[in-house]
């Protein structure tokens, strides 16, 4: 009995003690504010800084033509086999597009001698410089005939590059002849592709539907090369700075049709 009424009288001090409160005290000053924040940037939008060397929906262009602007035309280059002027097939069409009912249909057909590639001119020419980054978005749309690549040439240089094969891997290039897969794209739909090429460390990154993929690889500089993969001199070649699609950089190039929209490339200086 002791223990119980002692017991009680524990519980009875602990509620007691529980229900008291003190005089709330004055309170104390704020504190001073915290800097602001860098406004937040999708990679996507160019900054205020960038310049836009590239920005093409195919639009403006009838169904039917293959498309040209004031730096030039999207046309198909070719290499020593003159013959087969219609070997690629570049026009717009209205059968597929991402978000406006036009969109550039490549269609490989046969194997060059030398080299052959569609080739996007850049709206303004990449400032002489080996600082800043360059930004490339695009949009393909591919079925699961033949292999199409996608590249970045600056100054003649081949700085990027991805190709979309038969099995649907995406293939990110190290090398001249040396990639490895980094994703799988779906057949018949359009998906995002994106390259950021930093130029101060020389290495690039690849974002699949503006999911990172690939980072770091670094820019392998090549030269305009054959088939064979000789060089081509300089007075012969054709891919100065520009976004390109290769039909034919080998057999497995030779058949398929691919559509592409939506592309925003731009450059912005700085580290």
């Amino acid at each position: 009995m002791k223990k119980l009424l002692t017991v009680i009288l524990v519980v009875v001090m602990a509620l007691s003690m529980m229900s008291c409160k003190g005089t709330q005290g004055v309170p104390g000053t704020t504190g001073p504010a915290g800097p602001t924040g860098p406004q937040g940037q999708d990679f996507n939008t160019p900054p205020a800084n960038a310049t836009i060397l590239m920005s093409e929906n195919f639009e403006s262009y009838a169904v039917g033509v293959t498309p040209t602007n004031s730096a030039g035309t999207w046309q198909r280059v070719s290499g020593a086999m003159t013959s087969y002027p219609m070997s690629v097939y570049n026009v717009v069409t209205n059968t597929a597009f991402v978000s406006y009912p036009k969109c550039l249909m490549v269609d490989g057909k046969i194997v060059d001698a030398d080299r052959e590639i569609v080739k996007g001119p850049f709206v303004d020419t990449i400032p002489n410089t080996l600082s800043g980054k360059i930004y490339a978005h695009f949009y393909v749309r591919k079925d699961g005939t033949g292999t199409k690549g996608f590249t970045i040439y600056i100054n003649q240089l081949e700085k990027a590059r991805i190709d979309l094969n038969t099995t649907g891997a995406i293939n990110i290039y190290t090398a001249k002849a040396s990639f490895y897969s980094a994703a799988q794209y779906a057949f018949n739909i359009f998906e995002k592709y994106s390259f950021v090429i930093n130029l101060n460390t020389n290495t690039y990154d690849v974002y699949f539907n503006d999911l990172l993929i690939a980072q770091n690889i670094t820019c392998y500089n090549s030269v305009e090369c054959s088939l064979a993969g000789t060089p081509v001199s300089p007075i012969n070649t054709v891919y100065p700075t520009c976004f390109g699609v290769f039909t034919n950089m080998n057999i497995e190039y030779t058949f398929g049709t691919v559509y592409l929209d939506n592309i925003l490339i731009y450059y912005v200086p700085g580290a």
